[in-house]
């Protein structure tokens, strides 16, 4: 980022005087542009359930069943997560993701909280008949079944938004119930999903490509707030934390507020996903 300092610290007018703020949405998803370092994929899970008639296998993830840049690529200022095939399964539930827990001793989690994932994505597929291609974002909670198994999908408390050839804006929510009253819950996850199948006919595997950017993913706990800056949630007092920047204040929008630089900076066409932004400081 360029920066071009002006001397004279007069505030706009109609600036914002910083107190001390809270934030009415808490942040879940971070390293939403893979750039974290020394790992590009911190936070990120990447897996697959390999099932082979009809019957679950196994769960593989990166690194050991495939390296994560195989499945997690760019496009410009976009992600791309692609599908993967074994050479031995009849279908698999590739998935990008990260993980929250939820469980009834330990949940980061608010009865009535509403779990909150955004953004913008596209798909591109491949087969013979991709009519049982599944290609989607979701919130899933997972926990225990009546028979005991963990980490099984609680279908009233999971949402999907399914992802066409189109780049399309989604914005999906799941409340959270009583912890009481749901103790089989042990963990929310947001990301992507491509389920593929083994096509008989044609001897190969269906594939899927999705391509995301804008992605958000956050608590709201309904005490204000909702609208998105750049991708990011901005809470009820304006204030939005952006990766490397650390908390902005958008209220005055194009003047934004740095917390960390004490300062106002004219940010017009500011876009978080360039590689650099010119910006005059006030």
């Amino acid at each position: 980022m360029k920066l071009l300092k002006n001397l004279n610290r007069t505030l706009p007018l109609g600036a914002l005087i910083v107190t001390p703020f809270a934030f009415a949405q808490t942040t879940l998803l971070v390293n939403t542009d893979f750039s974290a370092s020394p790992d590009p994929y911190e936070s990120w899970i990447a897996g697959s359930n390999q099932i082979v008639g009809g019957n679950w296998v196994a769960f593989v993830a990166a690194p050991d069943a495939y390296a994560f840049d195989e499945r997690i690529g760019s496009a410009g200022s976009a992600s791309t997560f692609t599908s993967w095939d074994d050479g031995a399964s009849d279908q698999l539930e590739n998935y990008l993701f990260q993980e929250f827990q939820a469980g009834p001793t330990n949940s980061i989690f608010s009865d009535g909280d509403v779990i909150r994932f955004t953004g913008s994505a596209s798909a591109v597929v491949e087969g013979a008949d991709t009519s049982d291609l599944l290609v989607r974002a979701f919130i899933k909670t997972l926990g225990f079944n009546e028979l005991g198994w963990e980490n099984q999908v609680q279908d009233n408390f999971t949402v999907y938004h399914d992802i066409t050839g189109s780049l399309d804006d989604f914005d999906i929510t799941v409340t959270f119930p009583d912890i009481v009253t749901a103790d089989p819950f042990q963990v929310v996850q947001l990301g992507f999903e491509i389920r593929n199948s083994f096509d008989p006919d044609t001897q190969l595997m269906d594939a899927g490509t999705i391509t995301f950017e804008n992605i958000a993913g956050y608590i709201d706990d309904g005490s204000g707030g909702g609208d998105m800056w750049n991708g990011l949630p901005v809470d009820a007092n304006g204030w939005v934390e952006a990766p490397s920047l650390g908390f902005l204040n958008v209220t005055n929008d194009p003047w934004i507020f740095s917390f960390a630089l004490d300062s106002f900076f004219y940010g017009a066409g500011f876009d978080l996903s360039a590689a650099g932004n010119w910006i005059y400081l006030q």
